[in-house]
């Protein structure tokens, strides 16, 4: 129950706001019936099907410097992507860093 996790995070100074408990209330509804087991299982399964995203590999060597430089300035122009919260699997119901 929602109940039951306010319990266990407010006893170490984590208080859930009302969106944050109707998220929470979501997340009990959907493992409601289901064996955690299974449910760890699949989310493995999905996991270990994901793509994992590795950088750029290096220039070519025969390329010379001249022709690395527009790459490396490419890299730099794109900001790194940030994972939202529904992509790290919690849905946001711990909060943002700003709570610890």
């Amino acid at each position: 129950q929602v109940s039951d996790i306010e319990n266990i995070l407010s006893s170490v100074g984590i208080e859930l706001d009302d969106d944050t408990k109707e998220r929470a209330q979501t997340l009990v509804n959907d493992l409601s019936g289901k064996d955690i087991n299974e449910v760890i299982a699949e989310g493995e399964k999905k996991l270990s099907s994901a793509p994992v995203g590795v950088a750029g590999g290096a220039a070519p060597a025969a390329a010379g410097a001249d022709a690395a430089a527009p790459a490396e300035e490419a890299k730099a122009a794109e900001p790194a992507p940030e994972e939202s919260e529904e992509e790290m699997g919690a849905g946001g119901l711990f909060g943002d860093d700003d709570d610890y």
